[in-house]
């Protein structure tokens, strides 16, 4: 509260991070995303599975992007097509935090309150903010660039994990092509 009711009016919706186990939470939010899907509503997810703080990219997660692609592969969906979207600032926000944790101070929870203190953050100047939008990823094309088929991957295991992590870098790839070298990135890169 106050931002959960904000989100889930504006579209959001709440994963648990942990879910191992519970295989009837897994299949109800799998459900789900493919409704959303089949009735045409795009879903906004980080392939890091969150936002980097440092601005560098994360090794991708798995999850929401199986259960996207799974859409595709099981004939719910005729086509995804996926949007790798560029996000950087010129200063790190939370470069103060980042400092004391790597000091060895524990993480803070986030709060309500925290949401208040943070409020002198908007005020800060943090330099420009870019956003570039990366070259579109069609689905299908890259099942067919694998050299499989949707029919293969809906029954083999093996080889939807195998194209499912080739489908994750892609994105990542798409997503650092699409990324603006700041100038405090290259002046950092160069001391």
């Amino acid at each position: 509260w106050p931002l959960g009711p904000i989100f889930r009016g504006s579209g959001a919706f709440f994963i648990r991070r942990r879910m191992k186990g519970n295989v009837l939470y897994q299949i109800a939010l799998e459900r789900y995303i493919w409704k959303l899907l089949r009735e045409g509503y795009s879903i906004e997810f980080f392939i890091e599975g969150g936002r980097s703080r440092t601005g560098k990219m994360l090794p991708p997660k798995y999850g929401i992007l199986n259960t996207i692609t799974s859409a595709h592969v099981q004939g719910m969906v005729p086509e995804i097509v996926f949007l790798p979207i560029f996000v950087g600032y010129e200063k790190i926000l939370e470069d103060d935090t980042m400092a004391r944790e790597q000091a060895g101070a524990k993480k803070e929870k986030e709060s309500f309150g925290g949401l208040v203190r943070s409020a002198r953050l908007l005020q800060s100047k943090y330099g420009r903010l870019y956003m570039r939008v990366g070259e579109p990823v069609l689905l299908s094309k890259e099942i067919e660039a694998e050299g499989t088929t949707q029919s293969l991957l809906a029954e083999d295991g093996a080889a939807f994990k195998h194209f499912s992590r080739h489908l994750a870098h892609r994105l990542e790839d798409r997503i650092n092509q699409a990324a603006i070298v700041t100038p405090a990135a290259l002046a950092a890169s160069a001391l």
